[in-house]
């Protein structure tokens, strides 16, 4: 009898070390919901002693208020019954700590018959980390949806506003050989003048429209933000008007950025307007600048950012904020939630592509009726001078007789490009193809003085054009596109080779002035 008696009490001492040394909690019920067994894991994961809670109500320790009727209603029927809908299942439900906590678990109950009686096993799992994890996954799917999304609709508009460009350079440029021919028709000269405003608005249309697709030219600089903030603190308060408190809070010493002034410039602007739309009873627009040092852990849950240095610029208000359903697409171009004809939808889809274009991050928090804040994150430069003010460009003389071999496939700009060249002075060779380029530049006995031609062409690049030509004659290049450096960059020139570009939609001064700069290199 002794014998059975110390192999029973052995034979508990080794359950109980099994019990205890289990990962899961391990929680024991009697049929009035008494606690029976609590194990070393479940002190840890509920931050009761097992000295504390046997023999007191489970559902006083460890089950949410919310739940505790239905908790009561299932046992007493489980006690009627003998059957209980959650025996034999994995659920995941939410439990609660000491401390108030409420966490996510994953229990299963098992019921055991004894001689006294039926009791009930739980093993519970604390899903915290896995649901962390599976909540983290889903935003960053959403976000990588979100960027290929607006990368998609960026292809689209950056297709369609370069091929607009052709259009509006067509239609400036004949508005201006309509009223350099007039003479003293001032009524007619009204009409082309509206013919010109029109078309430059269609072109500051395509030039955002570009700046989202990231294919816009951009003349990055190194730049002090704080003196940027600064500068535009007297036009953002004009911009927002007096019912708004503007509040600028810039740290000394922010590292120096390596950005384009005016698209920065362009970013606090459009914020700021969003910002004061969001607010027609009046708020406030709080700017701030500081240092930030990105860690792998934040780079890893933010799309598009990158570990180091880093200036942190946000613009916040306190203004109607948005839902979810507005801020998932409010990057992108064309979208608006303000009245028809109040907005164009391009003023936050052309901060993503300034900001994606200088290799820094954007994110909008906001929820209904809290306002908006954006984020974004540029990279710092390792350079900590900023750069110098670019001298104004010198008087442009007229052409004296020298010859430009235009290439261009669209014919309309083809001819607006020639007839603004031959009227002050130049001489022109037209190609309408790659292949005329090349043999006219190539096998032609006629002296050629500058090469003319457009980035992007069916059958052969501007880039190639311009190498197998320089090949023969080592002349200089200027380049017409509405694209950006990089994509022409990637066209295959070289990082240290000095691309000279024309930006389409062009005006007639500054084609005679990209020609002239381009001549002068020569000499």
């Amino acid at each position: 009898m002794q014998t059975e008696l110390a192999e029973r009490k052995r034979a508990e001492a080794r359950i109980r070390g099994i019990i205890d040394e289990a990962l899961d909690a391990v929680v024991g019920m009697n049929q009035r919901g008494e606690v029976i067994e609590w194990n070393r894991h479940a002190e840890q994961m509920f931050g009761w002693r097992r000295d504390e809670v046997l023999g007191t109500a489970l559902v006083s320790l460890i089950i949410p208020e919310r739940y505790r009727a239905a908790h009561i209603a299932g046992l007493e029927r489980l006690r009627r019954t003998g059957v209980g809908p959650v025996l034999g299942k994995r659920l995941e439900l939410e439990a609660l700590a000491r401390d108030g906590r409420e966490f996510p678990i994953e229990l299963s109950i098992t019921p055991i018959t004894t001689p006294t009686g039926q009791v009930f096993s739980a093993f519970i799992r604390d899903l915290t980390d896995r649901v962390n994890a599976a909540r983290q996954r889903e935003l960053l799917e959403a976000q990588l949806q979100q960027a290929q999304r607006l990368e998609s609709v960026g292809q689209l508009a950056g297709g369609v506003a370069h091929d607009f460009n052709n259009l509006i350079a067509v239609i400036l440029n004949y508005a201006t050989f309509v009223s350099d021919d007039l003479g003293d028709k001032p009524a007619l000269k009204d009409d082309v003048e509206q013919i010109k405003r029109a078309a430059e608005r269609a072109a500051v249309l395509t030039r955002q429209l570009l700046i989202f697709s990231r294919r816009e030219i951009s003349r990055p600089e190194i730049l002090d933000l704080s003196a940027v903030v600064g500068e535009m603190k007297k036009l953002l308060l004009r911009t927002i008007g007096e019912n708004i408190e503007l509040v600028t809070r810039v740290d000394p010493g922010l590292w120096p950025v390596l950005v384009d002034r005016g698209q920065i410039e362009q970013v606090l602007m459009n914020l700021a307007v969003n910002a004061r739309d969001a607010m027609n009873q009046g708020g406030r627009l709080v700017i701030e600048a500081r240092n930030v040092d990105l860690t792998e852990d934040f780079a890893e849950t933010h799309i598009g950012s990158r570990t180091g240095r880093h200036v942190r610029l946000s613009v916040s208000d306190t203004g109607h904020g948005m839902t979810s359903e507005v801020r998932e697409h409010a990057f992108e171009p064309f979208f608006t939630t303000k009245p028809k004809g109040e907005g164009t939808g391009l003023g936050l889809a052309t901060v993503y592509g300034i900001v994606s274009h200088a290799g820094a991050s954007v994110e909008l928090q906001s929820e209904p009726q809290t306002g908006a804040t954006v984020i974004v994150h540029l990279p710092a430069s390792e350079a900590d001078t900023p750069a110098a003010t670019p001298a104004e460009p010198a008087a442009k003389p007229r052409g004296e007789g020298q010859t430009v071999l235009l290439v261009e496939d669209e014919a309309g700009v083809r001819s607006a490009a020639k007839r603004i060249l031959i009227r002050d002075g130049y001489l022109v060779v037209e190609a309408p193809t790659p292949a005329d380029a090349i043999r006219l530049g190539t096998e032609g006995s006629s002296d050629i003085d500058l090469l003319l031609t457009d980035v992007v062409m069916p059958g052969m690049s501007g880039i190639d054009v311009a190498r197998r030509i320089q090949a023969v004659r080592p002349i200089p290049v200027l380049y017409m596109s509405g694209y950006s450096q990089d994509v022409i960059a990637q066209q295959g020139v070289a990082a240290d080779h000095q691309v000279r570009l024309l930006e389409k939609p062009f005006t007639r001064d500054a084609l005679l002035q990209s020609v002239h700069e381009a001549l002068g290199s020569k000499r």
